[in-house]
């Protein structure tokens, strides 16, 4: 029930290597473009090195430490946040009209439905619109999608605990109710039960955590700042 927790490591490596080269690099901008292309130029050499060699293994092992790292999704995040702090407003002018934002959702609902179009190449083409969605839903007060009301704002405060913790409530969801089921296959009807089953658990026991167990860290934490 642990398997989600990935992105965790993930997360604590991009953080400490990429304040060790912002040391190296005055230019912010620089540094971030050359990151991105550097990546995905070593991504694409690596997988196109020779399968059946004696460094097979290796070669293996760094494609798939490569694949699951996602640095280069991080970039992009990057990009996103630097447009911003940097106000980079002809860029953003551009990325806030509407026919735009249009075809980026066109753009995501296409590639969701067409499905995986290669190994990370999905990924990157999701963390290029993901980042244009959210600068709009964060500062673009014209944005065709909002999600500035109560539930939605409160929904994003407990979303990482919801991420953490929704396989063990599908699991034990599916495993309390299996007994029941005497067929091979649900019916469409029981699996929009679990479906909303599964969401009402997960947001309700998210909403405890954050209120029993994350608040008490988060406090913790806020002391020590001031101090």
């Amino acid at each position: 029930f642990i398997g989600q927790t990935w992105t965790v490591g993930v997360e604590e490596q991009f953080y400490v290597l990429w304040p060790i080269f912002l040391l190296f690099f005055r230019n912010s901008w620089k540094l971030i473009v050359s990151s991105l292309c550097c990546f995905l130029f070593f991504k694409f050499f690596i997988n196109i090195l020779p399968e059946h060699t004696w460094y097979s293994d290796y070669i293996q092992l760094i494609n798939r430490f490569l694949f699951l790292s996602r640095f280069e999704c991080f970039i992009i995040g990057g990009l996103a946040a630097y447009l911003v702090v940097f106000n980079f407003d002809m860029v953003l002018k551009f990325l806030f009209k509407k026919y735009f934002q249009w075809l980026v959702y066109l753009l995501f609902f296409s590639v969701f439905f067409i499905g995986a179009l290669g190994r990370g190449i999905d990924q990157l083409i999701y963390s290029f619109l993901f980042a244009i969605m959210l600068l709009n839903i964060a500062l673009n007060p014209h944005s065709i999608v909002k999600f500035k009301w109560g539930f939605m704002l409160y929904l994003g405060k407990i979303s990482y605990a919801v991420y953490i913790l929704h396989p063990l409530v599908i699991f034990s969801v599916l495993k309390i109710y299996s007994p029941f089921n005497h067929d091979s296959k649900f019916s469409v009807v029981e699996n929009m039960g679990i479906i909303f089953v599964v969401l009402f658990v997960s947001i309700l026991l998210a909403a405890l955590s954050n209120r029993y167990f994350e608040s008490y860290f988060v406090k913790r934490f806020d002391r020590r700042a001031k101090l």
